[in-house]
């Protein structure tokens, strides 16, 4: 699972970092840079790499929850 995370974080940030730098060849007074590309890259993987720590760790940490509350009291009810 964490492989495909990483996969599919790479991809999407690829593709848009490439999309960014491929308007700037339209701008004027902008510069397409490679250094950009692989730092929007990196940046990504490393937020995906925390995200996915930081899960692990809460689910680790807390307790099993039941899936339904306690009832309601019910010495009013007719």
């Amino acid at each position: 699972m964490a492989r495909r995370s990483f996969l599919l974080t790479a991809s999407v940030a690829g593709l848009l970092s490439l999309s960014i730098e491929w308007f700037q060849v339209y701008c004027h007074n902008r510069y397409p840079s490679t250094t950009d590309v692989v730092s929007n890259v990196t940046g990504s993987l490393i937020g995906t790499s925390y995200r996915s720590s930081y899960r692990q760790k809460m689910a680790a940490s807390q307790p099993s929850r039941t899936i339904t509350p306690d009832p309601p009291d019910r010495s009013l009810a007719p």
